[in-house]
């Protein structure tokens, strides 16, 4: 893999766990609409979340918003994502900390979990649907680039 590849591959990754996210989010949906317990998804979802988070921010180093894109519920979807997963403090907690902390760190969790499961518990039934990527499909151009890129914008600097 040549350097000018990288940015191509990474986008490959992104469309991959994004595709990957949605479903995990539809789920997260149904089970929200149905009353059923959700204990496990959550960790998924969030896992899914910033790992994604972090592939956009990524990609936005070499020019890349794959998420201007999004359109409707999967913007606002995508939002709600970003606002979610961009206050979670950790995945595991961390060694050390006083108990008293960890307790108010679980307690905000918990609420940003509520309100993004209130959220997606409100998408609509055709969200599979209008979804530009599930229904789509990952799609390459002829030059082997994910066609939901778009054209590249200026990198931001990277310090």
């Amino acid at each position: 893999m040549i350097d000018t590849d990288y940015p191509y591959s990474l986008a490959r990754k992104w469309t991959e766990e994004y595709s990957e996210y949605l479903f995990l989010t539809i789920a997260l949906r149904d089970l929200v609409n149905r009353k059923i317990n959700r204990g496990m998804i959550r960790g998924l979802v969030t896992t899914r979340a910033t790992t994604l988070l972090e592939t956009t921010d990524q990609l936005a180093t070499f020019g890349f918003r794959p998420t201007l894109g999004l359109a409707g519920a999967e913007s606002d979807l995508w939002s709600q994502t970003v606002r979610y997963a961009s206050q979670i403090p950790w995945q595991q907690p961390p060694a050390g900390v006083p108990l008293d902390e960890l307790a108010a760190d679980l307690t905000r969790m918990q609420a940003l979990w509520d309100q993004f499961e209130a959220f997606v518990g409100r998408l609509p039934g055709d969200f599979c649907e209008s979804s530009l990527v599930l229904s789509s499909g990952p799609s390459f151009r002829s030059d082997g680039n994910v066609q939901l890129l778009g054209h590249r914008i200026c990198p931001t600097a990277v310090v």
